[in-house]
């Protein structure tokens, strides 16, 4: 954006082709690019980034930036909605699990990523290994606003002792 050139002034007026984050930035898309993208199958959120770090130059560049940036910090936030799901359980469920979350804490919180190569069919095998053995888990079922196909299985979280969880995941390799 040029000095000449001003950010233009919310509106307040509700698009729903633009996200609630454009909307109250004021910074808009160019509709025709935007719908261009999200006719290719690019989720909003997606789109709108790539023509924000393209300064909506073009479709073609904005589509170079997705291809170019696709799974850039994606990887770190489903993880998190994993680690975030699996303890938001735990806590309802705190007559159960309330002193390995404890000790969990007390022990410094350890957390290992592991890749998974077989996709869904093998997370939820995992996930049915880890019930047998009594192991309390969560598995991510992406909501499709970014990057990832809605309904994706995209992360198994585990909680236990590390030994406990090796019998379920130790042959997977660190990520």
């Amino acid at each position: 954006m040029s000095k000449e050139e001003k950010r233009p002034e919310p509106t307040g007026a509700e698009d729903p082709g633009v996200s609630p984050a454009a909307q109250a930035t004021g910074w808009q898309p160019r509709p025709d690019y935007l719908v261009a993208l999200l006719d290719m199958g690019i989720p909003t959120l997606l789109a709108e980034k790539a023509l924000i770090k393209t300064n909506n130059d073009s479709v073609d560049m904005a589509l170079e930036w997705v291809f170019n940036h696709q799974g850039e910090d994606q990887t770190a936030a489903q993880v998190a909605h994993g680690a975030l799901g699996l303890f938001r359980e735990l806590l309802e469920e705190q007559e159960k699990y309330g002193e390995m979350l404890l000790i969990w804490e007390e022990k410094g919180q350890t957390k290992i990523v592991l890749n998974c190569d077989g996709g869904e069919k093998e997370m939820k095998e995992l996930e049915r290994k880890a019930a047998v053995q009594g192991l309390p888990s969560f598995i991510v079922c992406d909501a499709g606003l970014t990057q990832v196909e809605e309904g994706s299985v995209t992360v198994l979280a585990i909680m236990g002792k590390i030994e406990e969880v090796d019998k379920v995941t130790g042959h997977l390799r660190l990520l």
